[in-house]
């Protein structure tokens, strides 16, 4: 098996390789135009909304590499070595107050590895994606390569590689959309901390702000860091429905804003409900619970971040406090993972919370109530998100408060000043960096613009 390995890990057969997946794309571009913007697609299932846009177009064509390929590249080469902390003597953990936003131990950043054996595999890595890139792009011409976050792991060598072999990777950037300006000067010094770089060909922000904060922490040269809003909201309309029958709670955890753990259970929850908005996080869930209990005609949802057992466990844990039930006990109190436009779309209204599913229910006409007590009006009020956009909500500023706001919703139901938004459109402007409509349009003229100057410089080589 070691034998193998070595063999399939040699550089020249990343030509085979390169061959072997450029067959496998040419009969797919059968069924499609020659002159389509042929683009393969990375981490396809962290962003399925926003490829539906671009693939509603006619003139693109999007391919992804077959998983089974692409999964055992990656596992040919030890790039990041979790398990080797005791190999690393002289790199200890780090404080997390000195660290920076996450509080993850240094090991767990992928530019902090010191590691001499994981920094060969990178480089054999790189050359022998570089090999596959070149094979690619000479049998099918594929115009360019995209992903959705620049800090995957996985995706580190594959952008240089690219990059590097003659097809530009380029990085839709989907994270971080809500940053604040205010909030910049803190991320700026986490990514530098962490040397957090993109070894891809360029970056598109989701707005300004974060274009900001990517040109400032020096993740990639000025000129090819550009933004041009969220795609995913692109195809958001509003959308009329009767009969509306239930309610949702867009659960969010401890740890939202800029705040940085001293010690964590989880990646969201506090270990001793002690930090962040541990307390607006319980009351906002238990005064939802109570209305539900109240309200037994109508379903209320709460829709988990991450569909995975230790969230649901926070949520199942404030039920039985509350009403000493589980939830599967309560018929009109249900934990959901149904997709959240269907949510808002059919939901009286919505609770959210330093979210962009907030953004998503103003666009869909719906408008929110945020919970801003406890801590949000406390110690981390600096870490609230949409102060500048306060009057288009609806700010619930008590636990009362909220459950009146609640009732009020419920009992007019087909009251548009109440539950329905109709505008202004600043806030679009201000985290989408453009008219909703229009981010499509945006984001693809960028794409075309960013081939385009890497071509030109190619030929210069």
């Amino acid at each position: 098996m070691k034998i193998l390995k070595l063999i399939l890990k040699n550089k020249f057969f990343g030509f085979i390789l390169g061959i072997f997946i450029s067959l496998f794309f040419i009969k797919l571009f059968i069924y499609k135009k020659k002159n389509n913007l042929k683009i393969i697609v990375f981490s396809e299932h962290r962003w399925r909304d926003s490829l539906k846009i671009i693939n509603k177009d006619k003139n693109i064509c999007l391919i992804k590499i077959p998983d089974f390929i692409y999964n055992r590249i990656n596992s040919l080469f030890f790039t990041n070595p979790v398990s080797k902390i005791k190999r690393e003597k002289n790199y200890k953990k780090i404080k997390f107050d000195n660290l920076g936003f996450w509080g993850k131990s240094a090991d767990q950043y992928y530019y902090l590895k010191k590691d001499d054996d994981a920094l060969k595999e990178r480089e054999r890595k790189f050359i022998y994606i570089k090999n596959i890139a070149k094979t690619i792009k000479y049998l099918t011409n594929i115009d360019c390569a995209l992903t959705c976050a620049v800090h995957y792991n996985q995706e580190q060598e594959w952008a240089s590689g690219f990059n590097k072999g003659g097809i530009p990777f380029i990085c839709l950037h989907k994270e971080q959309s809500l940053i604040e300006k205010n909030h910049i000067n803190f991320r700026v010094k986490h990514l530098k901390r962490i040397k957090q770089i993109f070894q891809g060909t360029a970056v598109v922000a989701p707005n300004k702000i974060v274009k900001d904060l990517f040109i400032k922490s020096g993740l990639k040269d000025k000129k090819n860091i550009y933004s041009s809003g969220m795609l995913k909201f692109q195809g958001i309309k509003k959308q009329t429905v009767k009969n509306k029958k239930f309610f949702t709670l867009f659960s969010f955890g401890h740890y939202t804003g800029n705040i940085v753990p001293k010690k964590r259970s989880s990646h969201y929850f506090s270990k001793n409900y002690n930090e962040g908005f541990s307390k607006l996080f319980f009351n906002t869930h238990k005064v939802f619970i109570k209305s539900a209990l109240k309200n037994k005609n109508i379903i209320f949802y709460i829709k988990p971040k991450n569909w995975e057992d230790w969230w649901i466990l926070e949520i199942e844990k404030i039920i039985k406090e509350v009403t000493g039930k589980n939830s599967k006990n309560i018929k009109n109190l249900i934990i959901t993972k149904k997709p959240s436009i269907y949510l808002i779309k059919n939901s009286i209204n919505v609770i959210g919370f330093n979210s962009t599913v907030l953004l998503e229910a103003l666009l869909l006409g719906c408008k929110p109530i945020i919970p801003n007590f406890n801590e949000a009006k406390g110690n981390q009020k600096k870490n609230v998100y949409f102060k500048d956009f306060k009057k288009i909500f609806h700010i619930a500023n008590s636990e009362f408060d909220l459950a009146k706001k609640i009732n009020i919703s419920i009992k007019k139901i087909k009251d548009s000043s109440f539950n329905y938004f109709f505008g202004p459109y600043k806030i679009f402007e201000h985290y989408f960096d453009s008219n909703p409509k229009k981010i499509k349009e945006k984001t693809l003229n960028i794409i075309n613009k960013i081939i385009f100057n890497y071509n030109k410089n190619q030929r210069k080589i």
